[in-house]
């Protein structure tokens, strides 16, 4: 069984979306660039924008354990545990009513095209 979440909190969504960039999942190409061990099960990756550019900061370190288990699939005994090491969080000093007035104008330019 597998459990993972990826939780990346965007106070500000659409407002900073230029900046802050996104996640996706991990392409063959990420993976010639990543280290094998800390995305091992890793589904996701920063793409652009300062979620590329800080992901090794962002990312942490995958947690696992091995388990025997019986013919039922019931855990018997963890054989082998390792805790997951959490991302370090990104602090960020911003002018949000700048960047919000660029987002606004943005997004009616936008609409005229």
């Amino acid at each position: 069984m597998v459990d993972a979440q990826l939780t990346r909190d965007y106070p500000y969504g659409e407002a900073l979306s230029h900046l802050l960039g996104y996640v996706g999942r991990v392409s063959a190409e990420d993976l010639l660039e990543l280290d094998a061990k800390r995305y091992r099960g890793t589904l996701y990756t920063g793409k652009v924008g300062l979620e590329k550019r800080y992901e090794p900061l962002l990312h942490g370190q995958p947690g696992f354990q091995h388990v025997e288990t019986n013919a039922h699939g019931r855990v018997l005994r963890v054989l082998e545990k390792e805790a997951p090491v959490p991302g370090k969080n990104l602090r960020l000093h911003l002018d949000l009513d700048l960047q919000r007035r660029r987002w606004r104008r943005w997004v009616i330019n936008g609409a005229r095209s």
